[in-house]
């Protein structure tokens, strides 16, 4: 019982949301010199404010837990882009949308038929986009056989929909911060060679 009591803690402490804030407080404490930190701690607050009333109405209205992700998330997102536009935000925050995006238009659809680890995916993906961003962030990975096991032990999912959720969160942040790198060698050797 106390293993189960455990999970339980392990599981609200390590809720997706919540890791987003602890991020932010974590990026604030490490990135709040830069001078677009406010703009950025601005767009994310609205938009994930946004994403949260959003999700307080969709579950009073008791709509399937896959439609409630998929639109607080995008209108979330549609949020922060509009304000994207409107004030400057760091590439960092464009980073981690492109990566939220990604996640929520390829975990939309596999949800509906296998339900793959939103914890696991979540915790995965926004330490990878911090590691990505700033190496120091690596040492969170200790808390991952944590968020995995309690979601086991709860049994909420399978050893397979952890494993999923976790190379997910993992692949798709590697994948967009290659491409992008990509992108900028590429306009980097095209202004060298033909400009």
């Amino acid at each position: 019982m106390a293993k189960k009591t455990l999970a339980k803690t392990i599981e609200k402490i390590f809720f997706p949301s919540n890791i987003l804030a602890i991020a932010l407080i974590l990026a604030a404490f490490l990135w709040g010199k830069e001078r677009v930190f406010v703009n950025d701690i601005a767009a994310f607050i609205l938009s994930f404010s946004a994403f949260l009333f959003i999700s307080f109405l969709l579950k009073r209205m008791d709509v399937d837990e896959n439609l409630l992700f998929f639109v607080s998330i995008t209108i979330g997102l549609v949020i922060l882009g509009v304000l994207g536009l409107i004030i400057p935000v760091s590439r960092k925050v464009i980073f981690s949308a492109a990566c939220t995006l990604i996640v929520t238009f390829i975990i939309l659809p596999l949800r509906v038929v296998w339900k793959i680890s939103l914890h696991t995916l979540a915790f995965t993906m926004i330490v990878t986009i911090l590691a990505i961003l700033d190496l120091r962030f690596l040492i969170l990975f200790v808390f991952l056989p944590l968020v995995a096991w309690s979601r086991l032990k709860l049994k909420k999912h399978s050893s397979l929909q952890v494993i999923t959720g976790m190379y997910i969160g993992f692949l798709i942040p590697i994948v967009v911060y290659g491409s992008y790198l990509l992108v900028r060698l590429m306009i980097k050797l095209y202004y060298l060679y033909f400009a």
